[in-house]
């Protein structure tokens, strides 16, 4: 069986002038399948995200982290 991983980056944008002002370090997530993401929830306290990904073309999963660990770049 083939199994399917794929390098993803975290990218921030401004809303208003549809610049990107953040690209992280190109990173894997630590399951096989993952395609896209699917939506992004930022939390109150500002710091922990949630994560919808796409896995295989068959299910979503959601995926808990933190700001801090997205922003894995320069």
């Amino acid at each position: 069986v083939t199994r399917l991983s794929y390098l993803h980056i975290y990218m921030e944008f401004d809303v208003k002038t549809g610049i990107v002002t953040f690209l992280s370090s190109p990173f894997w997530i630590a399951n096989w399948g993952i395609e896209y993401c699917s939506g992004f929830a930022l939390h109150p306290n500002k710091n922990d995200v949630e994560l919808y990904v796409g896995v295989n073309d068959q299910q979503a999963v959601n995926y808990k982290t933190t700001l801090y660990d997205l922003r894995c770049g320069k």
